[in-house]
């Protein structure tokens, strides 16, 4: 399995530099000596921003045009029957 996993990661390397850009971007980013609160807040807020933009897809897929069909998808129980399946 790993096998797998080097040989799919050393094709991917070799059309896309993914692994350098991850490296570069996200695990050997250096982090300030003096991270404050704002620093964090900064973080906290960019993941606050993109579970609403998931969301706001998700809920976005079953918005209907029409007073009977907005008030239907924003029923608790019709979500919850959307949901299950």
């Amino acid at each position: 399995m790993s096998d797998k996993k080097n040989s799919f990661m050393s094709w991917l390397d070799r059309r896309l530099p993914v692994t350098e850009n991850l490296e570069r971007h996200l695990t050997k980013h250096p982090v300030p000596k003096k991270v404050n609160f704002f620093y964090i807040f900064g973080a906290l807020l960019m993941v606050v921003f993109m579970v609403q933009v998931v969301t706001g897809i998700w809920l976005m897929m079953f918005y209907t045009n029409t007073e009977e069909g907005a008030l239907l998808v924003l029923s608790t129980s019709c979500v919850m029957l959307i949901t299950a399946g």
